[in-house]
């Protein structure tokens, strides 16, 4: 679904009810990631998982994205669904993204799941890294990331074709300018 905010389009995927389940996707990843989770506990959970900024089916706007704005994005779309308190579920950027808005909306969040991420900020060599594959994206495109990451997300004896093929289709519809903001973003 689709909603308007903080001047771009978000999209989410939302189903179920009761106590709100809000899943985070890592980069360069989208909310696919999250379907089997999803069909989980729809039965018994509200469950939401938004196309962060620039990732999936979403909107972005050039230049730098902070963790902080993608935390005031999760929240304006929380209160446009009124959610109340919700319990967030993050994987590696999504966790960096939850920390964020546990900052910033400390009223919000009921419980904090994280998955594969960290709380504390890139090293200096990190950053700079980060910095080098977005002029990499700008040049190249966004395929110099998922042929990057990739890889990072199976395991290396992995011989699932279908597998490999669902990873990769849940990275490519990644906008350039989102990938490229998320990497600086990251790298502040």
């Amino acid at each position: 679904m689709p909603m308007k905010l903080n001047s771009i389009n978000l999209r989410y995927t939302g189903a179920g009810q009761g106590l709100p389940l809000v899943f985070l996707h890592g980069f360069p990843l989208s909310r696919g990631v999250w379907q089997k989770q999803i069909e989980a506990f729809r039965s018994s959970y509200r469950v939401i998982a938004p196309d962060l900024r620039g990732f999936g089916d979403s909107e972005t706007q050039p230049g730098p994205t902070t963790m902080a704005q993608y935390a005031a994005d999760l929240c304006a779309l929380l209160r446009q669904l009124a959610t109340g308190p919700v319990v967030l579920i993050g994987h590696s950027m999504g966790g960096y993204v939850a920390f964020a808005f546990a900052r910033q909306f400390p009223e919000m969040p009921r419980g904090l799941v994280l998955v594969g991420t960290k709380a504390g900020p890139d090293t200096a060599e990190a950053a700079a890294g980060r910095r080098a594959m977005a002029e990499k994206v700008k040049a190249e495109g966004v395929q110099v990331v998922v042929e990057a990451m990739a890889s990072k997300m199976l395991a290396a004896d992995n011989q699932d074709a279908r597998m490999v093929a669902q990873v990769r289709s849940f990275m490519a519809p990644s906008k350039p300018a989102g990938v490229i903001g998320a990497l600086l973003g990251m790298a502040e």
